[in-house]
């Protein structure tokens, strides 16, 4: 159902296990762009999210695409972090 959000949560939720390692960044800051790279990775969908959300069509595809796409905007964070 379109009100089940699980996925975008579990995404969101992966930044939130890695939040204590950008220790060069607030809190805020890390939750306003963890949310931002979440977002872009989540449209875009690049490789291999785009290719979780054509090739797997069941929830298993739904929930893992978000997951990875929180992996990735976590990599990004961490090079922003490390940068900053």
């Amino acid at each position: 159902p379109p009100e089940v959000i699980i996925d975008e949560f579990l995404g969101i939720f992966i930044i939130f296990i890695f939040i204590e390692n950008f220790n060069n960044f607030s809190f805020y800051s890390v939750l306003i762009i963890g949310f931002i790279f979440f977002r872009l990775f989540d449209i875009l969908k690049p490789f291999p999210i785009g290719w979780i959300d054509k090739n797997i069509k069941n929830s298993f595809g739904i929930i893992m695409d978000d997951i990875v796409a929180g992996i990735y905007s976590v990599a990004c964070l961490k090079i922003f972090n490390e940068l900053i």
